[in-house]
């Protein structure tokens, strides 16, 4: 490097550009040798010894060591370069620090242009971005808007075709579509028309499918199988499950017309017709061995016995197979015949000790006789003469008799549900027969089909294919009626039916290759009754939870009842003296009941410990309570008085502790018949309901702590008969003969959309005040509070009649409470049959409301999916999926 810029030295011509910069070292100049001193000048290079003549200018940089020095805005460094760049550039150093002021400038102007250009192309791209993401998010936005209404759109849709459905009684179809309602989004359509499927047919327990025209329907002994005779065989079915545990069989190919379980419920006999190609037919008798799913057994030698009556002897070793002329005893063990009783028989049946055998046969012609035998199993020989009467059991083409032993074998049932006396007791001693039961009163086309095995009830089918429970005692209609298809081109084809051994299920399968079993009790799948109780004193009332009871027992007392559906009710007497059908109310928390007792002074007890809450509060000798509350802090007592004379009357308010009345109450008031009372959440509002002068009422609010009134509905004809707050104290329900309207209490107007509900006496909010329950005329509904839609139908017990059928029974309480969580609704009413006043009777049922549980229900009592041609019909081209879990072996998607 130092050779480089020796040589560079060397060959300049002159030295007068050349600048010296001492960064280090010495540089001492020698005036008498006109030249660098060499000896003392270190910093000095060797090729500019000699080059000066004179001293020349020399900048000196040793001071600057470190980077901040060596920095032009460092202000010495920067003067040491302009003296060190102005003789370079020819140029005075005042000169050059003015251009590059102005360079600098410009440089910082270029800059700050490029920067501002910048800037705004950022903000212009900021902007062009933020409005298409402003856009995109718009899009978004309409695109799930889109898709929510799309959504809404088809659950209700779904909903709308499942209520449709439903009235043309394709139960099963509708309650599949409610169930896709409420997975595709559970609003309160989709929830409504789920509810109302279970409630149309409330008794309707399950569907069966797999057959093609069913002859014969069976139950086994333990009810847990349940046996179908078909145009194409025998179909198996478990009852818990409600599962085909194999597809139809039919041995010989044959018409299969009777089916026997053996006692055990393994082994299934069967008796087939087969007609052979040649146009002959014969008989057959075949036995199954259920869990094995083969024949079981050897083949019995019947001959041309035809098996129109099929029986096991209670061991299981025998089978009696009945004819049209004889009767046959099999052993089993062998397949041989061990007796034969030139008797024939459609209906056999063997005493529970082995003992005895019961033949019943029918003589149809111009008078129809009825002939019944009981033998000695082993011998043949007649016990006692055969009973002969009069007899007409034909149905649909078939003679349907049954026959039953009672347990000591000293009477025989017989079951001839066709005759004038469809149940017949035979004493197996004397042979004297008593009919007992009486035939209901049937139309011109209809028919008996079927008689449960304790004789209790019996079984119609009407010309329209509907079918009718009968009391088989009392000849009286049970329920309403269970609608069954008709199916076009098969209307000759029957419906046959079978009851359960215990009576509490009816099969009834009909030509469309369905079977649908019926609960012979009312309650609906979604009830539990949780108890019922006398009650002579006719009042009822629930505690805000629904997990306790208070009603007039059987004596003067209260009794309060432990009744939450997950535990057994518990009963416990309250006080010994009480008036009766006056108000039972519990205060919000549970803890209090307020009640009226014979001195006509309101009175609280403790309910855990049965203790008096304070002093008993003295009514007015001519106030007739009607209704009461407990505030909120159980330290206010509300009561609404109706008065024994003409007049207004008041509503006051008590303190718990003293008995005696609130400061600035009781207050007057116009409404002279009232009948609901009820506390704010935060007991600052107190609200009454009641009919004034001329049938005008209203739903009147007042101030509790001044008793100042407030601005309320205002009076309405027909009005008013419940009122209720909402969970937040912001709104206040009321009821009158037709409706059920909201009060926002903020805004001093009415909110939401009016309710049709008729003859409403309670109401009461949900805990989240979404859902709003209504108990009257029509039962217990329940509706959406947002929407104002009726989500189902009404909620009816087995006690509960239609409002056509309700003169015979007069409800006059009714409780109604939603449990916690809620998830369920807890109903109690007190009923009152015929004209005893004393013939009350408390029933108690709690309502699961979980859409959960519904869609469950929903799903087994419907016993399939829906299928794929379903699926495109109603769903529309989105992908398929089953609707429902069903079990292995249901029926699935076709």
């Amino acid at each position: 490097m130092g050779q480089s810029r020796d040589r560079v030295l060397v060959r300049a011509p002159g030295c007068e550009r050349i600048l010296p910069v001492v960064t280090d070292g010495l540089l001492v100049w020698s005036t008498a040798r006109k030249d660098y001193d060499s000896p003392l000048s270190s910093a000095l290079p060797p090729a500019l010894l000699g080059r000066f003549e004179e001293e020349p200018r020399h900048l000196d940089l040793r001071w600057a060591r470190d980077e901040t020095q060596l920095d032009l805005r460092h202000s010495r460094f920067r003067q040491a370069v302009a003296e060190l760049a102005a003789p370079i550039h020819g140029m005075a150093k005042d000169e050059l620090e003015s251009e590059d002021v102005r360079r600098h400038r410009r440089a910082i102007r270029l800059a700050r242009a490029a920067v501002i250009t910048l800037v705004v192309l950022l903000l212009a791209a900021a902007i062009s971005g933020g409005s298409a993401i402003r856009n995109a998010r718009s899009s978004r936005r309409a695109e799930r808007r889109a898709e929510a209404e799309a959504t809404t759109n088809l659950s209700r849709q779904l909903a709308a075709s499942a209520l449709n459905a439903m009235s043309g009684e394709q139960i099963d179809l509708g309650l599949l579509l409610a169930v896709e309602a409420n997975h595709v989004q559970p609003n309160a359509q989709a929830r409504g028309s789920l509810l109302a499927g279970l409630l149309a047919q409330p008794t309707l327990r399950r569907f069966l499918y797999g057959l093609r025209v069913p002859y014969k329907v069976q139950f086994s002994p333990d009810g847990n199988l349940l046996a179908i005779a078909a145009s194409d065989g025998i179909g198996l079915w478990n009852m818990v499950s409600g599962r085909q545990l194999s597809p139809p069989t039919s041995p010989d190919g044959g018409f299969v017309h009777e089916l026997a379980f053996r006692p055990d419920s393994k082994v299934l006999a069967s008796a087939t017709t087969i007609t052979t190609a040649a146009g002959q037919s014969r008989e057959s008798i075949r036995l199954m061995d259920l869990p094995e799913r083969r024949p079981f057994g050897t083949q019995l030698e019947t001959g041309s016995l035809e098996g129109s009556a099929l029986a096991f002897s209670p061991d299981g070793r025998v089978l009696a197979v009945g004819g049209s002329h004889s009767t046959k005893l099999f052993d089993l063990a062998t397949g041989g015949a061990l007796s034969t009783f030139d008797e024939g028989a459609q209906a056999i049946a063997f005493s529970p000790d082995g003992a005895l055998l019961a033949s019943a046969h029918l003589e149809i012609g111009l008078h129809d006789s009825l002939t019944i035998a009981v033998r000695d199993s082993r011998t043949g020989a007649l016990r006692t003469p055969p009973w002969r009467g009069p007899g007409s059991s034909s149905i649909g083409g078939f003679v349907s008799l049954k026959l039953a032993f009672s347990p000591d074998n000293a009477r025989l049932t017989a079951l001839d549900v066709g005759s004038v006396a469809p149940i017949i007791e035979l004493d197996t001693v004397t042979g004297r027969a008593m009919t007992r039961g009486k035939l209901p009163t049937l139309a011109a086309d209809d028919e008996l089909i079927a008689a449960s095995r304790d004789g209790r009830f019996l079984a119609s089918r009407a010309g329209d294919g509907s079918v009718q429970l009968w009391d088989a005692t009392s000849g009286t209609a049970v329920g309403n009626r269970l609608p069954a298809p008709l199916v076009t081109g098969m209307e000759g084809v029957r419906e046959t039916a079978d009851f359960s051994p215990d009576g509490s299920i009816l099969a009834v399968a009909t030509a469309d290759g369905t079977v649908r079993l019926w609960a012979t009790r009312e309650d609906p799948l979604l009830a539990k009754r949780v108890m019922q109780i006398d009650s002579p004193g006719g009042v009822v009332g629930l505690n805000p939870f629904g997990s306790f009871a208070a009603v007039k027992g059987a004596t003067s007392g209260i009794e309060v009842l432990d009744v939450q559906p997950s535990r057994p009710v518990r009963q416990n007497s309250l006080v010994t003296t009480a008036k009766p059908f006056t108000p039972l109310v519990f205060s919000p928390d549970g803890r209090l009941l307020a009640a009226i007792n014979e001195e006509g002074a309101v009175q609280l007890w403790d309910v855990a410990s049965r203790r008096t809450v304070g002093r008993a509060s003295k009514l007015p000798p001519d106030c007739n309570v009607v209704s009461m509350a407990v505030a909120p802090g159980n330290r206010t007592l509300g009561t609404a008085c109706s008065p024994s004379h003409a007049g207004p009357g008041a509503v006051a308010l008590w303190d718990v502790r003293s008995g005696a009345p609130r400061p600035h109450w009781p207050v007057p008031t116009d409404i002279t018949l009232p009948s609901d009372i009820a506390f704010g959440p935060d007991g600052k509002t107190v609200a009454l309901a009641g009919v004034g002068g001329g049938s005008a009422g209203e739903a009147a609010l007042w101030d509790v702590a001044s008793g100042r009134r407030l601005r309320g509905p205002g009076g309405r004809q027909d009005c008013c008969s419940a009122v209720s707050f909402a969970s937040n104290g912001h709104v206040l329900a009321w009821a009158d003969d037709r409706r059920v309207a909201f009060w926002d209490l903020r805004r001093a107007r009415s909110t939401g959309e009016s309710l049709a509900a008729r003859s409403v006496r309670r109401v009461t909010f949900s805990r989240d005040g979404t859902v709003l329950a209504a108990a009257g005329q029509d039962g217990v509904t329940l509706w959406d509070v947002q929407s104002g839609l009726l989500i189902g139908r009404a909620l009816m017990t087995g006690d509960q009649l239609t409002p056509d059928q309700a003169t015979s029974q007069t409800y006059f309480d009714t409780s109604i409470a939603f449990d916690p969580s809620g998830r369920a609704l807890i109903v109690a009413f007190v009923s009152q049959t015929g004209a005893d006043p004393n013939g009350n009777r408390v029933v108690i049922t709690s309502w699961d409301l979980r859409t959960a549980t519904w869609a469950r229900l929903a799903c087994r009592v419907a016993n399939r999916q829906l299928t794929r041609d379903e699926w495109r019909r109603y769903v529309g081209a989105t992908s398929y999926r089953p609707a429902c879990r069903i079990p292995q072996g249901g029926r699935g998607a076709n």
